[in-house]
């Protein structure tokens, strides 16, 4: 009985200095982790390994976790021995694995595998490799996409855009259909030699006084010198100015044609355009032949100044004349004529034809709106509508330009 209680005793002495000991080493243990949570050293974190590490995200969790869960431990007064089991768990359960410690002082913070298992991180890693390769497979540069031998160059001017309806169209469906888009039937606009071409028989047409050109009197400065704009637009278009005037056959009934080309200053009129209209009059007039001038300009020429109004005037005081020895005279408004060329000869031929959908008028339509302050009627300043208000006598599409005009000079018996 004696070696019993004995024993006992001495059972109870080591049980109660056990749980001295191991509430004191519970205490020490979530002050470390503790202070490698809130200071970031390098201290014990896992009494089953005496590794070091850096504090990071989930460790600063882990050491605050641990730290709070070991305090409440101890002061409710809960036997050192189970508390330091407790502490144990929750420091083995917490921590990272031995791949990740051993990783984790190898490589930077960063460049750190986030997942814990090493059958995650291997098939992370995996499957980002094979994305990386499928998307390295599935994106092309610009060299090879533009470089791939196959593809067939196409040559300029064999496609064009419709201005209107947006249409790709063949371009020369539309040189066929006399340059009017074969979809909406939008009628382009053509230069002086085209137009000539169209309207003239074949091989009839002859031009005359292409050795007139203007000149800078004024010596006029915008963008850039008058000179150098005269210069640059007599290499695209290969004329000296604006207007290309000349005798012809439509239809087998003589003409003098006059065509005026947007392409060289907008068709503007200066002192070279009017006097070629007016020695077109005086040439009808002496001939007897009817007169047809095709009208395409944006008015007067500034870069001339008070030279380009006087045309209005010299050229229409020619008409008068013609009107005088009975002479006929046709005007033709394609898009756009506007400016001084409306306030002069294009506005008075004895019969005016103008084309479809065709800008006809002295101030722009905005400018318009601007001024009267209302707003203005849908296809205002268009052919259709000068039509309806009598400023216009017939709409006439381009096909039918030529039979229109032979027809007028029938009736009018030229």
């Amino acid at each position: 009985m004696k070696v019993r209680k004995v024993s006992k005793q001495f059972s109870v002495f080591m049980l109660k200095k056990s749980d001295v000991f191991f509430r004191v080493f519970s205490f020490f243990l979530w002050r470390f982790s503790l202070f490698e949570a809130l200071c970031g050293q390098k201290c014990l974190s896992n009494p089953m390994k005496w590794d070091n590490f850096r504090c990071d995200g989930p460790r600063y969790f882990r050491g605050v976790l641990l730290g709070a869960t070991s305090g409440g431990l101890t002061k409710w007064g809960l036997c050192g021995y189970n508390h330091f089991l407790l502490t144990w768990l929750l420091l083995n359960c917490l921590s990272p694995n031995p791949q990740e410690d051993s990783l984790a002082k190898q490589t930077p913070p960063e460049a750190r595998p986030k997942k814990s298992s090493k059958a995650a991180s291997k098939k992370s890693s995996n499957a980002k490799k094979s994305s990386r390769s499928s998307k390295a497979e599935k994106t092309r540069t610009w060299e090879q996409v533009v470089e791939t031998g196959k593809r067939t160059d196409i040559p300029e001017g064999v496609w064009m855009r419709c201005p209107v309806c947006a249409a790709m169209v063949y371009q020369k469906n539309i040189e066929q259909n006399l340059h009017v888009c074969t979809e909406c039937e939008h009628h382009l606009r053509i230069n002086a030699d085209q137009r000539a071409e169209q309207l003239c028989d074949p091989d009839s047409f002859e031009p005359l006084w292409e050795n007139l050109a203007p000149v800078d009197s004024l010596n006029f400065s915008d963008l850039k010198p008058y000179k150098d704009s005269l210069a640059s637009d007599r290499k695209k278009t290969g004329h000296a100015d604006a207007l290309v005037c000349g005798k012809g056959f439509i239809k087998g009934r003589g003409v003098v044609l006059a065509c005026m080309d947007f392409r060289f200053r907008g068709a503007s009129m200066g002192s070279v355009v009017g006097e070629k209209i007016t020695r077109s009059i005086e040439l009808a007039t002496e001939l007897d032949l009817p007169l047809i001038v095709v009208s395409c300009s944006g008015g007067a020429r500034m870069q001339e100044g008070s030279l380009s109004l006087m045309q209005m005037a010299k050229t229409s005081a020619a008409l008068s004349r013609l009107d005088d020895a009975g002479g006929l005279f046709i005007s033709v408004l394609v898009d756009p004529t506007t400016g001084g060329v409306t306030a002069s000869f294009a506005m008075l031929g004895d019969v005016i034809i103008a084309e479809p959908k065709a800008l006809i008028g002295f101030a722009g339509p905005r400018v318009i709106a601007n001024t009267v302050r209302e707003e203005l009627p849908d296809g205002f300043q268009r052919s259709e509508h000068l039509l309806e208000k009598g400023f216009v006598d017939r709409v006439v599409h381009r096909k039918d330009l030529r039979s229109e005009i032979s027809r007028v000079i029938d009736y009018a018996g030229k």
